[in-house]
C-alpha cells in the first residue's frame, strides 16, 4: 500500500503535501491523521522548509469523519464515550494543533469536496486556493453530532460569526465561489490551474526572508488572541531580533541598489 501522506519538495523550499488516501475519500482515519501531523511536524523543524502546500489525492481534499466506522464503533469511534473524546485528542485534534502551531505558512489547494473535518481542515490553514470543482460542507448536524475538530472556534474567526452559524446548522454544501464571497478561500481557479496557481503563491511567499515569513505568522495568530497593547510588546520583541538577521540585511541592499538605480 502506498504512503498515507506523500511530500514533494521544492528546490525553493516550498513542499506539496498529500494526503493519499484516495480510496477512502482521504477522511479522517487514524493511519492519515497520525501521518500527517508527523510530517507535518518533521516539516516544520526543516529550517530549510518555506512553505507547505497541503492538498488530497483523487476527487477529494477530505471526507472528514469514515461515516462508516462510526456506525460500527470501529477506529477513532470504537469503545466508550470516554475512548471516543481520547481519540478525538489524540487524533483528529492533533492534525488541527499541529497546523495551527507551525512556524512555516501552509496553503491549502483545494482539489475537491472538503466535508466536515476537512472543511475545518481547510479553516486552520492561513490561505486557502479552491478548484472550481471544490465544494465545502460543514457537515455535522447532518449526522447528529457538533464539529469535533475546532470548526466552531475557527469558522466564526475565518468567515465571521453569521456566515459560521449557517455553515453549522444547516450541513448544506457551499461551492467554491460561495465560500470564496464567505471568505474561507481566496480564491477559485480552473481544477487544471490549481497547482500551477498555488505555488505561484507559495513561490512569492517563499521569495522573502524565512525566518521573517515564519516570525509574522506567529504574529499575526498570536495576535489574534492578545490586547492591540500586548500585540505591540510582542511585535517590539520580534522586530528587534529580525534587525539583526542575514535576510534583514540582505534586504535592505537589494532594496537600497534598485532605488540607486532608478537614480
Amino acid at each position: 500500500m502506498n504512503a498515507p501522506v506523500l511530500v514533494e519538495t521544492k528546490e525553493n523550499g516550498v513542499n506539496i503535501v498529500t494526503m493519499n488516501r484516495p480510496e477512502y475519500a482521504n477522511a479522517s482515519k487514524p493511519e492519515l491523521c497520525l501521518a500527517l501531523a508527523e510530517t507535518l511536524q518533521k516539516l516544520n523543524q526543516d529550517k530549510t522548509v518555506k512553505v507547505i502546500v497541503l492538498t488530497g489525492s483523487g476527487h477529494f481534499f477530505s471526507a472528514g469523519g469514515d461515516v462508516k466506522a462510526m456506525k460500527e464503533r470501529t477506529d477513532m469511534f470504537a469503545g466508550s464515550p470516554n475512548d471516543i473524546r481520547n481519540s478525538y485528542r489524540n487524533i483528529i485534534h492533533k492534525v488541527q494543533l499541529t497546523i495551527y502551531n507551525l512556524d512555516v505558512p501552509i496553503i491549502a489547494a483545494v482539489n475537491g469536496a472538503a466535508a466536515g473535518a476537512g472543511n475545518d481542515l481547510v479553516a486552520v490553514c492561513d490561505i486557502a486556493i479552491a478548484s472550481e470543482k471544490a465544494k465545502f460542507q460543514e457537515t455535522f448536524v447532518t449526522i447528529g453530532l457538533i464539529s469535533g475538530d475546532g470548526g466552531s472556534w475557527l469558522l466564526p474567526r475565518v468567515i465571521g460569526r453569521s456566515n459560521a452559524f449557517l455553515m453549522a446548522y444547516t450541513g448544506e454544501w457551499f461551492s467554491a465561489e460561495q465560500v470564496k464571497e464567505m471568505g474561507l478561500v481566496w480564491k477559485v481557479v480552473p481544477h487544471d490551474k490549481l497547482m500551477e496557481e498555488t505555488l505561484a503563491l507559495a513561490d512569492s511567499i517563499a521569495a522573502n526572508p524565512n525566518g521573517t515569513v515564519r516570525a509574522t505568522r506567529r504574529l499575526i495568530l498570536e495576535s489574534g488572541q492578545a490586547s492591540f497593547e500586548a500585540s505591540l510588546d510582542l511585535c517590539a520583541s520580534i522586530q528587534g531580533g529580525l534587525h539583526y538577521t542575514e535576510g534583514h540585511q540582505q534586504a535592505l541592499d537589494h532594496l537600497l541598489a534598485k532605488l540607486a538605480k532608478k537614480k
